[in-house]
Parts: C-alpha cells; structure tokens; sequence
C-alpha cells in the first residue's frame, strides 16, 4: 500500500474528494499553524506538507523528556503519563493473552516500560529519543535508543504497543508491518491515536489540540481497524474509556444540545453562520462509532498460522 501524504488523493481510501485547510498547532506557541488536507469520502486526515522532517521531530522530544519544563502540555510530565501508563496497562493486562514479553514501540522516556515491568512483563522500550541511562538499573526492561530496526531480528514478543505513536510516523503502513513482524503468532498490537472523529474535534475545529506539527496522520477508529485488517490483522478489539485519568464520558455521542447552540447565537450572533454550521456538523457525527472518544485505543491480533 502506496501511503505517503498527497494533496490529491486520500491514501487510505483513494478517493479524490479532499478538502484542505489550515489549523493551529497546539504544540507550538503562538499562532502557527499546519495544513490539513481531509477526505470528505472516510473522513480520514493528514498533514500537507509536513511541518518538520523525522530528524527535527527526534531533535523536538529528546528536548521534552529531557526537561519537562520545556514540554508544550501536562501530557509530557511524569506524574501524568505514570497516571495514563496505568490506564494503559488495564487495558493490555484484559486482553486474551498470557505471555509476559513485550515490545514498546515509541516508549517516549519510557514511563510505559516501568510500568508494565512492575506488573511482571518483560518489556523492551524502544526510541529515537529515549533516555536509556534513566532505564539501565531496571532489570527486566531492556531500552533502546532508536528503531524497531535496532532489535534483533529473531527477537519476537506476545505484545507490542505503540502509544500515541502512529500518527507521528513518515509511513504507518510500514510501522505496522514492522510491528507485526515483532509479534508471536496470535500476538497482540496495541495502538493508541487521537480519534480524528469525535465530536469534541468537530466542535473545537481548527483550534482542537489534535492538530500539531508533530501529528502527520490524523485517524479514527473506523480508518485504524481498516488499516489493521488490510496489513493482516484479524481480531480487533476496542477500549470502551479513553485511557486518561478523569474521564468520566461516554463512548457514544448523543448530538448538539439546540439550547447551548441557541444561547451561543444569542451571545454571538455576528457568527451567525458558523454556529448554525458546527451544529449541522455535530448532527452528523451522532452516526459515528465511538465519536465521544477522543484519544482510543485498539488492539488487533496477528493471524494464527495453521498446520
């Protein structure tokens, strides 16, 4: 599969039908903005042309995790990712599986690894920008600073992971693949990604924190699973919660309160327009699975090969 950004054709479904626009980068300060271009046909997104090269993006987080005060969010803080780490692991310990090895792809400062170590994994983190000094006196997590490719090839696991991982890669058709080929038969791949289709994106727009210089791909459940299954995985299966602490929500949307939708024109009635148009679009997305999500998590099983 050719998936590569284009500002013609969606590479996910090729389709011609796109639309392009520009929207604020969350993870800058100030007004800068990237370019999106989106499928009207699967409503799947990507960046146009890309704000930063592969070697700049390794050269932005080995910043990050080297100085949390340099981080654009909470997200990047320790105390919160070990919160977020937790939920995470929820998720991968109920998953139908009982082997104990484990590949983390994209580990970030590798919170994740720890994590997963402390619950008896044996775990392998691994990262372009990953601290490893801070992970040697960890006995059962082996860490890397680099690729997938900087494994042994014979080396497989029963889980790899890669949280909020997929949308930052050149290529995640091959990410996938290199993943997959990590995986024991009948092993699991889990991805974490913000949901490009829910409604709380929809409502915000070009000033949702999805939208950053470091986001290249922008999916959805529906466009993840499909990509899965066109790589060779079979089994899929969704986290019912997003994976942050304090969510409190619903996986399903219910659709735009009219009254909140009044009382904005009421305040606001020089956007007249606007505010009639975000509440069409919020009609619609009552028809999109899982749209009160916005960061999933999925995990997909590689086939099973049979004698």
């Amino acid at each position: 599969m050719d998936f590569i950004p284009q500002h013609d054709r969606c590479p996910l479904c090729q389709a011609d039908q796109l639309r392009t626009f520009q929207a604020y980068a969350s993870d800058m300060s100030g007004a800068v903005r990237v370019n999106i271009v989106e499928c009207r046909r699967c409503v799947f997104a990507w960046q146009y042309p890309l704000g930063r090269n592969e070697q700049q993006s390794v050269e932005f987080f080995e910043t990050v995790y080297a100085d949390e005060e340099q981080a654009p969010s909470e997200y990047f803080t320790s105390e919160y990712k070990r919160k977020i780490a937790q939920l995470e692991y929820e998720f991968v310990a109920g998953l139908p599986e009982k082997g104990k090895t484990l590949l983390d792809i994209g580990a970030g400062p590798g919170i994740f690894a720890e994590v997963a170590a402390e619950h008896g994994r044996t775990v392998t983190a691994v990262d372009p920008a990953l601290d490893v000094e801070r992970l040697q006196k960890k006995p059962s997590i082996t860490a890397i600073k680099g690729t997938v490719d900087s494994i042994q090839p014979e080396q497989l696991f029963d889980v790899v992971t890669m949280w909020d991982v997929i949308e930052h890669t050149t290529d995640p058709v091959a990410q996938i693949l290199k993943a997959k080929q990590r995986l024991r038969e009948g092993g699991w791949l889990v991805l974490e990604t913000g949901n490009y289709k829910s409604a709380f994106r929809v409502h915000k727009g070009p000033r949702h924190w999805m939208y950053q210089v470091e986001h290249r791909w922008y999916f959805s459940p529906e466009s993840l699973k499909k990509l899965l299954q066109k790589t060779g995985f079979s089994e899929c299966i969704f986290s019912d919660r997003m994976l942050r602490p304090g969510w409190t929500g619903s996986a399903d949307y219910k659709g735009p309160s009219a009254r909140r939708t009044v009382k904005s024109i009421l305040k606001d009635p020089f956007h007249l327009p606007q505010h009639l148009s975000r509440y069409i679009s919020l009609l619609n997305v009552k028809n999109w699975d899982r749209a009160g999500i916005e960061i999933f998590a999925i995990a997909a099983r590689a086939p099973k090969v049979e004698a």
